[in-house]
């Protein structure tokens, strides 16, 4: 997997380069139908490439919520090859693919994040802004309204809501918590 891994990291630019930057970006969690939106292209070209040789480098999981959207999400096939991925690309090479992701976020939030939203961004894309210091970004994006009530509906409950406003509201309480 590492052999496979060094291929696509040895790619200079392209399509196999774009999937596995938004992958190690994103930290996984993204479809191929997301992958395919993300880098401009046919759905059936990201398919070769996650299908190929090299696409060993990626490991399937079934999506937690509206299945029949996106059945499967991608991720790196085990820690290792995602540590080796970002020391690679490092912090320079990766934060296009995070720009990628911010603006892709920006869209759907501009929609009103829409029945269409994907998985990623109402799931993975709140865990990834504090990690990458976008703290202004992670408090908007759990707060959001409009996001909240789709992540109610494909959720099912509002547990998932309330466990992904709880770190923000422990870190920053005053600018949380409501002034009545």
């Amino acid at each position: 997997m590492k052999g496979d891994l060094d291929r696509l990291l040895g790619a200079e630019a392209g399509e196999a380069r774009d999937v596995l930057g938004l992958l190690v970006a994103a930290r996984g969690g993204l479809s191929r139908d997301d992958l395919a939106e993300l880098v401009g292209s046919r759905a059936d070209s990201v398919h070769r490439i996650l299908d190929s040789v090299e696409g060993r480098a990626f490991s399937r999981r079934s999506a937690r919520w509206n299945p029949r959207r996106a059945p499967e999400v991608y991720v790196l096939a085990h820690e290792g090859l995602q540590a080796r991925a970002m020391s690679r690309f490092g912090a320079d090479g990766l934060q296009p693919y995070r720009d990628r992701l911010m603006a892709w976020a920006d869209e759907y939030r501009d929609q009103g994040w829409p029945a269409s939203t994907p998985q990623f961004l109402l799931l993975g894309y709140p865990r990834l802004l504090p990690e990458t210091g976008e703290l202004p970004r992670w408090v908007e994006c759990v707060t959001d309204l409009a996001r909240q009530a789709r992540l109610l509906d494909v959720s099912g409950g509002e547990a998932a809501a309330q466990a992904e406003i709880a770190p923000p509201m422990r870190r920053f309480p005053r600018r949380l918590s409501p002034t009545w």
